[in-house]
């Protein structure tokens, strides 16, 4: 079960969690951040413009300290954890399987999700 393991995938969400960690600790953010999860909306779009830099669960947990609209943030990460590859483990996870299973349409699939 170990030899069939993705230590890649693995690696990659642990990273992110190590990036977060190293982040809160980042005084540019922590002076920032707050206000800008101060409402909802700002809440809302914000998280979904981290999530799709970093995975959704790790945004979330960078996010969380931050800011009281807890809804928001939650409904933010979920909306951004579909927009691209690495905004999600599941994302990351799919892309995998089709890579296996259909390798001759990987190009096609990055150039059509890039496009939009």
């Amino acid at each position: 079960m170990l030899a069939k393991l993705d230590y890649r995938l693995l690696g990659t969400f642990v990273f992110f969690f190590i990036i977060v960690g190293n982040l809160t600790e980042w005084k540019v953010l922590t002076d920032t951040l707050p206000a800008i999860f101060l409402h909802p909306l700002t809440s809302l779009f914000g998280a979904a413009f981290v999530s799709q830099v970093i995975s959704n669960v790790p945004a979330a947990i960078l996010i969380a300290p931050f800011g009281s609209e807890v809804q928001a943030v939650l409904l933010g990460v979920n909306v951004g954890g579909i927009g691209t590859l690495i905004a999600s483990l599941a994302n990351l996870i799919g892309f995998r399987l089709f890579q296996l299973y259909m390798p001759h349409l990987k190009v096609a699939f990055l150039k059509k999700n890039l496009r939009g």
